[in-house]
Order: structure tokens, then C-alpha cells, then sequence
């Protein structure tokens, strides 16, 4: 072999610490834009999950397609400096600002990924060749550190931790989209620069051990390890993040932190040394299972439900980075490890977020992410997976096996509650979410059919009397107060939210009322297994697509005598239904004296103040907060309600019924589509 003359001081990038920092920055800009751009799109989706996730398997995959072109780096060269130049030149183009979905609601998949390719898909795809890019040219310089270019992942993982916590902490509180917009580009110019001067100068050839090591055979059993190893933690990702957004709603504190989870488990395993002690390891197991209860007590707990979803996750994504961090080759084929575990990473994604909603009515991927996990760490041993436990093989096994099966037991415990509580009627898996519909047989009551919303029930009706209007609009309570004593028999309404139809119950046969739906199967599970729409009295319409879009292109509708906002999916938030200018829509739509009326009933969020903030200034306001014993009225939900109207008077009815006067605005909790502080909303 002919000799290999050592790099010239040339081929020196710079130091390490401009290596390091160039690292740094391309992870934080990187996983700054993730949740960036969700919530650029996220209005134009109703604020469903299906966004965050189908915007993760959109960044996954162009990571990959980043990873696959680092592979030819060392023949690129100094071409790979042009591509850095390209996304300055289109985000003047096209600013990040205008990023914007037209999806149809029916399928809203493919105008989301459409929307990303055309507006980020392309920075996006020179961020994510940072890390390798810049462990390529450590290697391949004079730097005393080039011997284990693997140090810099730690940095990238690093960065990626703190874009991803700097958002919805800072970025999100104290700045509008706008700035955020400018300050991202900004940065993306800072970082171009700093790559300029990094990559400016030629790679030198690889030393001679390089070259030995790049010799070392790689397995495809080796590569099927890597895939395998990084897409069961990434499908489990999403599969998490998912129950997450179900009851806190699809926002980016509730994105962020199963990902700062998931990134952090890299950070920890994949440093200079290990920083995960050998006792994590040993509960790790055991911590992982936790995620079953919750799935398997989805209604019962709550709050101690999601901190297990994200227990779980993090000590699921240890065990199996672990192995990971553990089958890395040396640094001459780092291209081809990270190829392979981005490839996963895509791979357990897309399977989540597209084929998951395909084949599943419901999110069994969960619990099968956990299973399929167990399995393969059952099949490499338990030896490497949990450190000084497999000292003993067979205990370790033996544990192994226990809570293997406690895994398959947990969900045929599920499967038999199933069966053994409220028959489930139907069962739908959507972009929005899973319903299920029920039934059940309540004391003196009669048979009932439920709608539920993951942990939320969205609307019941009595079979025996389908006319009479139960759960949050039950007659007794702030529904029936404005239906029979301030709404007249002539109503002209419009309702964002269809749920089950329930507020069809109050119908005339002069009233004329209007549903604007997202969900396109909302509706159908309406009129499959709900009677309110088909016993509606008067006109009656359901439009579907989200609000906002269709209630200002639905002209020929006219003006409203009452709008009612009762579009909340569980206690998820579409914060783009209750900012300044969604209510200047309102307001526009409606007759004089009309009401507007906003369902507020939510476990974890106070927005009530956002209601006061971000009403038109010429609104009167009343609430009501309705209190039920759930054991002394089954069939009645509580409900709290906000009456906005421009006449005082025609309030009058609600305060002598026991509503209360809003308070005086104050301008802190004022939502706008530029700025809207939903973690400032949080019930802490």
C-alpha cells in the first residue's frame, strides 16, 4: 500500500472549539425550526397532533437523505459550500413567514408535507448534514482530537436540547411568530458564515489507521441492529408524544418534552463517557413498564399518566440507545452508522404517524412499541442491556421474562376491560385523534350512547329520547340557560365544533343552525350512531374544514343571532380559534345583539382571562360555572361558559340565573396570531 503523507496544516478547520460551536449551533437552529414551523401550520389544521407528528417523520426523513449525502462529502468537497449558500437565497425568497398549509380535512397528511417541502425542506436539509459534516472534517485534520470525532454528536445533541427548551420557554413567551421568523433566519446567516469559514479549507487524506479501520467489516446483521435499535425509541416517540397531546393539548411544550426526552438519552450515551449510572440501568426496566398502566388507565389517571408516558419513554430510549452507543463502529464508518440509525429513526416514525392511523382503530402502536422493544432486548441479552445486573444471566433473563410478560398480561388486561366495560359501538382512528363510541345502560335513565375523545367525553344521547339534550348541554345547565331563556325560537346560530350534535336538541322549527366541522369523521360517527342531527327541528347544515377558514369564506350565510365556539378536541387548545383576530371574526359575523358564546370547561388550562384579553373591546361579558356530582347526575357533564354580547342588556336573564360579570380586561393574557402564551394559561 503506498504511503500516505500526514495532513497539511491546511486542511486544519479552525480549532475545535469553532468546530464544536458550529456543531452547537446547526443542532440548536435545527430543532428550533421543528416546532417553529408546526405552529405555523398547525392553524390551518384545526390544532391537531397529526401535524407535530407528520412534521417529526418529515424531519427524520430529510435527516436521513442529510446523513446520505455526508456519505459523499469527502468527494463533494468544497462544493458542499455552495449548498450552504442555497437556503439564504430562499428564505429571501420565500421568508419563513409565509409558510402555510392548504390541506384537505379529509387527508391533511399530504398538504402539510407538500408545505414543508416547498418552505423549509431545503435548509432543513443543509442543518441536519452539520454533525456528520463536521465529524467528517475533525477526522480528517491535524487536531489532537480527531481520533474520536464522536465527542462532537454529544455537542449536536447538546444544541438540539437547547433550541428545543428555548422555544416554548423563551422564544414562544416573549416573542411573536415575526421576531421568531427573523431571528431564526438571522441565526441560519450566522451559522452560514461560520460554516464558510470552517469548511473553506480542503480535507486532507485519512491516516493510515483510518484507512485500517475503514477496512473493518461491517455486518448486515451489524446494520440491522442499527435500524432496528434507533426506530423502536422513534416510533415510541411519536406513539407518546401522542397520548401526551390527547389531554394537554397539541402545543409545543407538549412536543417538546417526549423530544428533549428522547435527544437527551443521546447526550448522556453518547459524550466523551457514559454519564447514565449503572442503577439507572437497573430500574430502567421496570420504569419502561410504566408506560402500560397508563395506557392501560388512560381515563383514570391524568396528570400521573403523562409523567408515566414520559418515564417510560426516556428509560425505553436509555436501554436501546445503550445498545446502540454500545455496537458503534469505528470513526472511519461513522457515515454509515448514522446513515443507518436516521434511516431507523425515519423508518419507526413514518410507521407511527402514517401506517399506525391505517391499521389501527385505536393506538395499539403504543403498547406494541413496548412489546416489540422488550422482545429485542430478550433477543440481544440481558448481559449488555443492563450492565451489572447481567452479571447474572440468569437472573437477568429471569427478569427479563417477568416483565416481558407483565407487558403482554397489561394488555390483555386491556383487552378484557374493553370487553368487560361499555360495549364500544365503533372505534376511529383519524388525523385528529381516536373516538370511540359506546354504550351503556345508566339507573332510571335507559340505554346512552357516548362519544369519547380520548379521555373526554364529547356528547351523550339517551336512545329512549333522543331530543333531550345531556352532558354539557344539559338543560339544567349554562347551555340550557342560554338556549331557552336568551336565545329566541327563530336562532339563527353558527357552532365551531359538531361533537355528537347535541346543541341540535335546542332546535325550533324556525331555527336555522350551522356546524363548522374539522373532522370529517366526527360527523359521520354523528350520524351513524347519534340522533340529534336527524331529529333537528328547523334548517340545519354541517359544513366541514376548520372555522376560521370556512366561517370567513362562507359569505352567503350571512350574519349569526349566536356563534358558539365548543371546538376543543379533549383538553387540547386550537389556540387560533380564540386570538384578537379569530374574535374580530366573530364579532363581524354576528347581528348587533348577538351572542358569542365560548365553551371554557378544561382541566389545565385557565381561559378565562384569555377570553377577557382578546374579546372586542364593545363585548359585555358574563360566565357560569357549572359544578355537577357526577354520582348524583350521571348524564350530566360541568360546564363552564363565557356570554359575550355587545348589548348589556340582553345579558341581563344570565346574571338574574346566577352568571357573573367578567372581569376588567388587563392585556396580560391578550392572544393574537402572532403571540400566544398558552403556557402562561397553565394551571400550575
Amino acid at each position: 500500500m503506498p504511503s500516505i503523507a500526514p495532513p497539511s496544516p491546511s486542511a486544519r478547520p479552525g480549532s475545535f472549539g469553532s468546530l464544536w460551536l458550529l456543531t452547537l449551533l446547526g443542532a440548536a437552529l435545527l430543532f428550533t425550526v421543528e416546532p417553529l414551523v408546526a405552529k405555523l401550520l398547525i392553524p390551518s389544521c384545526g390544532g391537531a397532533f397529526g401535524v407535530w407528528a407528520t412534521c417529526l417523520t418529515f424531519f427524520q426523513g430529510v435527516l436521513f437523505l442529510g446523513y446520505l449525502y455526508c456519505l459523499a462529502l469527502p468527494a463533494i468537497g468544497r462544493w458542499h459550500l455552495l449548498l450552504l449558500l442555497l437556503p439564504v437565497v430562499a428564505l429571501r425568497v420565500t421568508p419563513l413567514g409565509e409558510l402555510a398549509a392548504e390541506p384537505d380535512p379529509a387527508s391533511p397528511t399530504w398538504g402539510v408535507l407538500w408545505a414543508l417541502t416547498r418552505d423549509v425542506g431545503l435548509p432543513f436539509f443543509v442543518l441536519s448534514t452539520t454533525s456528520v459534516a463536521t465529524q467528517t472534517w475533525l477526522a480528517r485534520s491535524t487536531l489532537p482530537q480527531r481520533s474520536d470525532p464522536y465527542r462532537l454528536y454529544s455537542a449536536s445533541n447538546l444544541g438540539s436540547l437547547l433550541g428545543l427548551l428555548a422555544y416554548p420557554l423563551i422564544w414562544e413567551r416573549l416573542t411573536g411568530l415575526h421576531a421568531q421568523r427573523l431571528g431564526w433566519s438571522v441565526g441560519y446567516g450566522v451559522y452560514a458564515l461560520l460554516a464558510l469559514a470552517v469548511f473553506a479549507r480542503p480535507l486532507a487524506p485519512l491516516p493510515p489507521k483510518v484507512i485500517a479501520e475503514a477496512e473493518v467489516l461491517v455486518t448486515w446483521r451489524a446494520r440491522a441492529l442499527w435500524f432496528v435499535l434507533s426506530a423502536l425509541p422513534a416510533a415510541f416517540l411519536v406513539s407518546a408524544t401522542g397520548r401526551l397531546a390527547e389531554d394537554l393539548g397539541s402545543l409545543p411544550l407538549v412536543w417538546v418534552i417526549p423530544l428533549v426526552v428522547y435527544l437527551g438519552s443521546f447526550v448522556l450515551l453518547f459524550g466523551r463517557r457514559s454519564w447514565v449510572p449503572g442503577w439507572a440501568l437497573r430500574f430502567a426496566p421496570a420504569v419502561s413498564a410504566l408506560g402500560l398502566l397508563a395506557f392501560v388507565a388512560s381515563e383514570a389517571l391524568t396528570v400521573l399518566g403523562s409523567l408515566a408516558h414520559v418515564a417510560s419513554l426516556g428509560a425505553l430510549c436509555l436501554l436501546m440507545h445503550g445498545l446502540l452507543h454500545a455496537r458503534r463502529p469505528p470513526s472511519s464508518r461513522l457515515g454509515e452508522y448514522w446513515l443507518w440509525v436516521s434511516l431507523g429513526g425515519w423508518a419507526g416514525g413514518a410507521c407511527a404517524t402514517f401506517v399506525a392511523p391505517l391499521v389501527f382503530d385505536g393506538m395499539w402502536d403504543y403498547p406494541l412499541c413496548l412489546v416489540a422493544s422488550w422482545s429485542v432486548l430478550l433477543w440481544i441479552g440481558w448481559r449488555q442491556a443492563l450492565g451489572a445486573v447481567g452479571r447474572e444471566p440468569l437472573a437477568s433473563f429471569a427478569l427479563g421474562v417477568a416483565l416481558w410478560v407483565a407487558i403482554v398480561v397489561g394488555i390483555g388486561q386491556a383487552l378484557v376491560d374493553q370487553v368487560s366495560g361499555p360495549p364500544v359501538l365503533e372505534r376511529v382512528r383519524s388525523f385528529y385523534g381516536v373516538y370511540r363510541v359506546t354504550a351503556a345502560t345508566f339507573h332510571n335513565a335507559g340505554s346512552v350512547r357516548s362519544l369519547h375523545h380520548g379521555s373526554t367525553v364529547h356528547g351523550r344521547q339517551l336512545t329512549e329520547n333522543p331530543r333531550l339534550p345531556l352532558g354539557y348541554y344539559n338543560v339544567e345547565g349554562p347551555w340550557g340557560d342560554l338556549m331557552r331563556r336568551v336565545a329566541g325560537p327563530e336562532t339563527k346560530s353558527a357552532v365551531i365544533g359538531l361533537g355528537v350534535g347535541g346543541l341540535s336538541a335546542y332546535s325550533t322549527p324556525t331555527s336555522d343552525m350551522t356546524y363548522y366541522e374539522l373532522d370529517p369523521e366526527c360527523a359521520v360517527l354523528a350520524r351513524r350512531w347519534f340522533g340529534f342531527l336527524e331529529h333537528a327541528q328547523g334548517k340545519l347544515r354541517v359544513v366541514p374544514g376548520d372555522a376560521r377558514v370556512t366561517l370567513a369564506h362562507d359569505v352567503a350565510a350571512g350574519t349569526f343571532d349566536l356563534i358558539a365556539i365548543d371546538a376543543f378536541c379533549g383538553d387540547a387548545i386550537p389556540t387560533h380559534l380564540l386570538t384578537r383576530e379569530a374574535m374580530a371574526l366573530y364579532a363581524s359575523r354576528l347581528e348587533p345583539d348577538g351572542l358569542l358564546i365560548v365553551h371554557v370547561s378544561n382541566r389545565y388550562y385557565d381561559l378565562v382571562p384569555v377570553v377577557t384579553d382578546s374579546r372586542p373591546p364593545e363585548f359585555f361579558g358574563v360566565r357560569r360555572f357549572d359544578r355537577v356530582d357526577p354520582s348524583s347526575y350521571p348524564l350530566r357533564e360541568p360546564s363552564h361558559l363565557i356570554a359575550l354580547c355587545r348589548s348589556r342588556a340582553k345579558l341581563e336573564p344570565l346574571l338574574e340565573r346566577g352568571w357573573e360579570p367578567l372581569p376588567e380586561p388587563t392585556g396580560e393574557h391578550l392572544w393574537t396570531d402572532d403571540h400566544a402564551d398558552l403556557l402562561g394559561s397553565l394551571r400550575w
